[in-house]
């Protein structure tokens, strides 16, 4: 253990947030002057998959980016809570070194296919199910152990939510023996939408107007092509949109509110220096830059997060390291459990003592998206490069460009750097084919799946569907053959790579649902005719066209007589 902080094992306080940008810290006023001499809160926070589960699944799994615990979005078949393997996590280690381990609100997207489960490794569970009012609700309460999951059952409460997650914490805490460690894991809803703000709050924002960064960024010039597409948004939307971000920052009042309450009862039970507090967010949140709202994007805004981190022990300062937070802050946990740090992540400890202690040089970003084009990115202490499914590429200068208005994918002055940072992008496997073309019966037909990332050779197949009457799929992606009947079908495919993933033992996997379209043969039209059946005149096929001259030309000689001969 670093000796700043007190011998393992500590209490863990994780507060996180949904959707709340790296700027939004401010806001949690009351939070902050509770742990404002003995805080750091670091700036260069990213997620390394923007997005709600992703982020999630890496925290819950101790550390694992996206492409080794497999869930790589919100849903579908490579995303969700379905998709998560639960069987040995982060929870279930604590859990085994005596941990009362707790959780109270958002587990994972899609929790309400498998509820009343109750994962494996959970002391307390007051589950989150989606998709309801924040005042009247229900909730899966239950428990498990570390060996198996456990059954729990569905609870209304008609309490605004805020209030009754500050509740079943502060009644656990009020349970927990003298010594017993505990994780307690705050998963707050604020400020993703519908971001109800509570009784007393609505309106404490109205005066706020947002027009940082590039926000309706005029030229985009230098962006995708997908992006360059983007429209302005129109007074009547934008007013709507800025109505959108009050409520957002009045959402999050409440939870600082509770946060508070919470390090309280810790200072008053004598357990605040035994608890370690760690405060952030599963992912960012765009506010207009680049003309683009909601999240999954490369953009600062989106991959960057808040992370504050406090314990009574630690000196108060801000810190400009890179932190991977999904990969990062589970493996602080690890160390202040005394357990052996697994996963992908670094241990920061090191760096809460001594500012001076190696911080990470760069980060991997990337995302599955199901509509726009899929891209990975690196991140260091001073640029950016990311990579499109397309081709496309861009490249930030953050420190002489932080708002990442001007990419210099083409400056030929940044090609050495371009090349230097390609070389270091190594994203997860992804299935990259996001259209078939068109086949026809009776023509031989070939195309090739792809796919990048992860650790080639690749292997494919097929899920769903079956292929048109005359065609095959070979692993290695090549669909071909002489189609045999037209047929119009969606098909969906899938590509697992060589790798082995060291969470679940298994490769990396991703795919896709693609339509293809036979059509009918094309037919010539009857010898000795030059007319389709409406009288119009069609075009022949060249070995047609040569015999119809050769008949004109045996006409023309017998009409000339024997000379002609």
């Amino acid at each position: 253990m670093t000796p700043c902080l007190p011998v393992a094992p500590l209490s863990v306080l994780l507060v996180l947030f949904d959707d709340m940008r790296a700027d939004q810290l401010d806001v949690l006023r009351e939070t902050l002057s509770r742990v404002e001499d003995h805080a750091q809160i670091f700036d260069r926070a990213y997620v390394t998959t923007p997005m709600c589960c992703p982020d999630r699944a890496s925290l819950i799994s101790g550390g694992y980016a996206a492409p080794q615990h497999g869930v790589l979005s919100n849903s579908g078949s490579y995303g969700g809570a379905h998709r998560f393997d639960d069987g040995r996590t982060l929870a279930t280690r604590l859990q085994e070194v005596g941990y009362h381990t707790a959780l109270f609100g958002k587990y994972m997207n899609g929790y309400d296919a498998l509820e009343p489960y109750v994962p494996p490794g959970w002391s307390t569970w007051w589950g989150w199910l989606d998709e309801q009012p924040w005042v009247g609700f229900e909730v899966v309460e239950g428990g498990s152990g570390p060996e198996g999951s456990g059954v729990g059952e569905r609870v209304m409460y008609e309490a605004y939510v805020v209030d009754a997650q500050r509740a079943a914490a502060l009644r656990t805490l009020g349970e927990l023996g003298d010594d017993t460690p505990a994780l307690l894991y705050l998963s707050f809803l604020a400020p993703h939408s519908p971001h109800t703000p509570a009784v007393g709050d609505a309106g404490a924002y109205a005066d706020f107007l947002y027009r940082g960064g590039a926000f309706m960024e005029a030229d985009l010039s230098d962006k995708p092509a997908w992006l360059r597409a983007w429209p302005v948004l129109n007074d009547e939307a934008q007013a709507a949109t800025d109505l959108d971000h009050q409520q957002q920052l009045e959402s999050l009042l409440s939870v600082d509110r509770a946060v508070a309450t919470i390090l309280d009862a810790l200072a008053a039970s004598g357990r605040l220096d035994s608890t370690l507090l760690i405060l952030t967010s599963d992912n960012g949140m765009m506010w207009g830059e680049h003309r683009l709202f909601d999240k999954g994007y490369a953009y600062e805004e989106s991959v960057r997060v808040p992370l504050l981190i406090a314990h009574p022990s630690l000196s108060p300062r801000r810190d400009s390291g890179l932190v991977a937070v999904n990969l990062d802050v589970p493996a602080l946990i690890q160390r202040v459990a005394g357990l052996t740090i697994e996963g992908e992540g670094q241990d920061l400890s090191d760096r809460l003592c001594d500012p001076s202690a190696p911080a990470r040089d760069l980060i991997q970003l990337q995302f599955w998206p199901a509509t726009l084009p899929q891209w990975a990115a690196v991140v260091t202490d001073d640029h950016k490069l990311v990579q499109h499914a397309t081709g496309e590429v861009e490249l930030y200068d953050l420190k002489a460009d932080p708002t990442e208005s001007t990419s210099l994918h083409d400056d030929p002055g940044a090609q050495t750097l371009r090349e230097q940072l390609s070389a270091r992008l190594t994203p997860g496997l992804a299935f990259t084919t996001v259209a078939l073309p068109d086949a026809r019966v009776g023509e031989f037909y070939a195309t090739t799946l792809t796919a990048w990332g992860g650790t080639p050779p690749y292997g494919f197949t097929l899920t769903r569907g079956a292929l048109p009457p005359g065609l095959t799929l070979s692993a290695e992606g090549l669909i071909s053959g002489v189609p045999t009947a037209t047929v119009e079908t969606s098909l969906t495919f899938e590509v697992q790579d060589a790798s082995t993933s060291p969470f679940h033992g298994g490769p990396q996997l991703h795919g896709g649902a693609l339509a293809l379209k036979v059509g009918p043969a094309v037919t010539l039209a009857p010898k000795g005719c030059a007319c389709d059946s409406g009288g119009g005149v069609v075009t022949l096929g060249l070995s047609a066209a040569a015999a119809a001259l050769a008949r004109r030309r045996r006409a023309s000689r017998r009409s000339a007589g024997p000379l002609a001969r």
